[in-house]
């Protein structure tokens, strides 16, 4: 149970990490527009467009959700 725990934690650590990364992402996106974040992607030569980058920032939040219920009832 020790070890479902911990890789909870490590999965709840990692989602937020990515949660906060994709929360700066959004912050720009907010004040400078959609085409710097697309610029920025770019720049980084990630393959994915603004959306795809959206929807994986969404996946975080719900995985760190998710993480942190169980972990709790656990």
């Amino acid at each position: 149970m020790e070890f479902v725990k911990a890789f909870l934690f490590l999965i709840n650590i990692a989602s937020f990490i990515g949660v906060v990364l994709f929360g700066i992402i959004g912050f720009v996106e907010y004040f400078e527009g959609p085409i710097v974040v697309e610029k920025i992607i770019k720049k980084f030569n990630l393959k994915l467009n603004y959306k795809q980058f959206l929807l994986i920032g969404l996946a975080c939040i719900a995985v760190m959700i998710i993480a942190y219920i169980v972990r709790q009832k656990l």
